[in-house]
Parts: structure tokens; sequence; C-alpha cells
């Protein structure tokens, strides 16, 4: 069979900067590597310079599981694979990331990859950051797509 994810372009103005965070939500472990889902979580350095990147890695009523942190060269990308087994943590029903930078001038781009255990297909979660450039909030258009009965 195939299997496969689609990952958009992201422009530059979306990175995080020093002063935010990007939250990552939705994300699942199961400790059966055949069943359920696992999480990979990515970051993309945007600046010339290395940063250092902070991973708060939390179950869904806010508690910290752990804390990861990595150092990015210049542009470079590195994703974290089965982060909440990285993180110490079993099965993960929901859980969340947030994601930040302790590099005064750094900057990043993060997202998640769940995948299913069992086919191999994966979804792509962008991080949603809380301060985003302006231009990133321009209009766009949206499609929603739901599945209702009558009544």
């Amino acid at each position: 069979g195939t299997y496969g994810q689609t990952v958009p372009a992201v422009s530059e103005g979306r990175a995080t900067t020093f002063a935010g965070d990007t939250t990552l939500i939705q994300l699942s472990r199961s400790s059966d590597p055949s069943t359920g889902f696992r999480t990979n979580i990515g970051v993309v350095n945007t600046v010339g310079e290395s940063i250092n990147v902070d991973f708060d890695i939390r179950w869904a009523d806010g508690s910290l599981i752990n804390t990861l942190t990595r150092t990015l060269r210049p542009f470079e990308h590195r994703q974290i694979n089965d982060v909440f087994n990285v993180a110490g943590a079993g099965d993960v029903d929901d859980g969340y990331a947030i994601v930040r930078t302790t590099t005064e001038d750094g900057a990043f781009i993060a997202y998640a990859s769940v995948v299913d255990n069992g086919s191999g297909d994966a979804v792509f979660i962008l991080g949603s950051a809380d301060d985003c450039a302006p231009e990133v909030l321009d209009d766009r258009l949206v499609v929603f797509e739901s599945f209702m009965r009558p009544g």
C-alpha cells in the first residue's frame, strides 16, 4: 500500500520569535506500535544563527510531562520522533506542546505530525503562534466540511 502526508508551504512571516510561543494541539501516543498513534514534533530555525528551542510536553489538563531542549544550527530543521516517548510518557490520549525559543533574536516554525501506527498515514498540524506577524492574519479562504442529519 501507500501512505503519505500533505505539508503546506509556510511563509517566514509565520515564524514565532523570542517574544512568543507556538502551541501544537491534538497530539497523542499509543505505547503499542501496532495500534493508535504516535506524534513527531518538528521545528525549523528561520534565522542565520544557532537558537535554543524548548518544548513543553503536556497532558490535556495542562500538567507538564517534561521539557525538552534542542539547539538548532542556522536554518536547521529538526524533528523529534515519538516525542511523548522521548519525554518519558506512556499512553497519551490527548496532549499538547508549547514551543518557544530562549534565544533573543531567534525565530522558528513548529509543526506536529500525528502518525497512525496501523496505516502509517499522518496528519500535519502547523503550530498556532501567539505572536504572528500582522500579514499572516490577512483575509483567506476557509473551507469547512461537515456531515449533518436534517432536523
